[in-house]
C-alpha cells in the first residue's frame, strides 16, 4: 500500500520540445522569434497532456512530466512481496531504506524500464520485510527520444490548427459557380478524440512505450 509520493526535484525544463522544434511545428523559420512566448506555453501544454495520457504519477503539486525528476516514495509493505512496482518508470538511480535501515545496492535490483524494485539476498530473490519501504529515485527521460519528439510535435501542430477553426465543425464544403455557397456539418455529441484523453487515439497508440500502469 502506497503511503506517500512526492517530487522533490522537479525537472527544470518540462517541455518535450525545444523552441526550435516548436517553431518548426508552427511552420516558422528557425530565426523567427515573433511567436516564442505563445509557442513556449504550447510546448508546456502538449507536454503536460502527453504526461497525463501516459498516466505519469503526480504528487498534486507539480505538473506530471516524462522528463527526469527526483522522487521520494514510501510504501507500506503488507504482504512481504519480493517486487515493488514504483509509480514512475525509466529509473536512473535509487537508494532504499527498509524499516528505516539502508539497503545496500547489491541487495536490490531495479528493472529500470518497468520501474520494478526487487529484493535480493546473496544474489538470490528475496522478500521485502513487512513494514515501511522508502525509495528515493531519479525517474524519467534525461533526453527526449526522437519518436517522442515527433509525437509532441504532431500534437503541437494539431493544437495550432484547432485554435484557428471551430472544433465543432465536422466538415466544410464551398461551391463557387455564380454565388459562393458555404456548407458546414457539425459534430453531434462528443467530438472524436476528446472523450477519454487529451491526446487523439492515433497519437495515444504511438505513446504505448511510455504509458504507465496505474497503481493505488
Amino acid at each position: 500500500m502506497r503511503q506517500n509520493f512526492s517530487v522533490t526535484v522537479p525537472t527544470a525544463s518540462p517541455s518535450l520540445l525545444t523552441i526550435d522544434q516548436l517553431r518548426a511545428a508552427a511552420g516558422l523559420d528557425a530565426g523567427d522569434t515573433s511567436q516564442d512566448a505563445k509557442l513556449t506555453q504550447l510546448g508546456l501544454q502538449v507536454s503536460a497532456e502527453i504526461a497525463i495520457a501516459c498516466n505519469v504519477a503526480s504528487d498534486g503539486i507539480h505538473i506530471p512530466s516524462l522528463k527526469a525528476e527526483t522522487i521520494v516514495e514510501t510504501i507500506w509493505n503488507e504482504h512481504c512481496d519480493g517486487e515493488i512496482l514504483l509509480s514512475r518508470r525509466f529509473i536512473a538511480s535509487a537508494t532504499v531504506t527498509e524499516l528505516s535501515s539502508t539497503v545496500i545496492s547489491s541487495d536490490f535490483f531495479i528493472n529500470r524500464g518497468a520501474g520494478i524494485l526487487s529484493r535480493v539476498n546473496g544474489g538470490r530473490p528475496w522478500r521485502w520485510q513487512n513494514g515501511t519501504i522508502e525509495v528515493t529515485y531519479v525517474a524519467g527521460l534525461a533526453d527526449v527520444p526522437p519518436d517522442l519528439v515527433a509525437i509532441a510535435a504532431d500534437l503541437a501542430r494539431l493544437r495550432l490548427s484547432s485554435s484557428s477553426r471551430d472544433p465543432l465543425v465536422k466538415s466544410e464544403s464551398i461551391e463557387v459557380p455564380d454565388v459562393q455557397t458555404r456548407k458546414l456539418d457539425f459534430w453531434v455529441g462528443a467530438i472524436p478524440g476528446t472523450e477519454l484523453s487529451p491526446v487523439p487515439p492515433d497519437l495515444l497508440a504511438r505513446l504505448a512505450l511510455y504509458r504507465n500502469v496505474l497503481i493505488a
